[in-house]
């Protein structure tokens, strides 16, 4: 399965990485082309500030699934594609790792439950306060609305700085190419 947009000599997390799903693979794939098409990615010569996939941490360790470094005056950027994991620990785990790292982190969920469930686990865990209460009934929460609420709820409790932007594998990969760029337009100016 090769993606349009892919040429023949191309390599990549989709047909490339055994130890990971489809979905996850896809959901990195879709979300890096997609952000990569984004200005504030390359310089004016078209040259990428930096892209890496699977990066390691400065200890060696594996981070998140895609890094993408940007113009002086933003974030730099992680994507951490998660699916359907039953595992609140790992989840808190996963974010309390990425919480530490100087980086914006987009999280693609493989739909609003997981996503729902990994910040119900952090508000109850106390890592963070969700303003309001936790996620119920999921499938009623659009990717905009779980934003808009996790960008309240850190910003109310104290977080001086805001680093998830959540997105769903289907939604980047069924949106337009400007999904991506109108969600982190949307941070920048919730979160200024």
């Amino acid at each position: 399965m090769r993606p349009e947009w892919a040429d023949e000599t191309a390599s990549g997390p989709i047909y490339g990485d055994p130890n990971e799903g489809l979905v996850h693979r896809k959901g990195v794939e879709v979300a890096a082309n997609k952000l990569l098409k984004n200005a504030w990615t390359y310089d004016h010569r078209g040259r990428y500030y930096g892209r890496s996939y699977y990066p390691e941490d400065d200890r060696g360790e594996a981070c998140h699934d895609f890094h993408i470094q940007t113009a002086d005056h933003l974030h730099d950027i992680g994507i951490e594609v998660l699916t359907a994991n039953n595992n609140a620990d790992y989840l808190v785990q996963k974010w309390e790792r990425f919480a530490e790292e100087d980086r914006l982190t987009l999280w693609l969920f493989d739909g609003r439950d997981t996503a729902c469930r990994m910040f119900n686990a952090l508000d109850k865990r106390g890592r963070l306060y969700l303003d309001g209460g936790q996620f119920s009934t999921p499938a009623n929460w659009s990717a905009q609305a779980i934003n808009h609420k996790l960008w309240r709820s850190e910003s109310n409790y104290g977080r001086t700085e805001i680093s998830d932007v959540v997105h769903t594998v289907t939604g980047v990969l069924e949106g337009d190419d400007e999904t991506l760029h109108n969600m982190f337009s949307d941070y920048y100016s919730n979160t200024s």
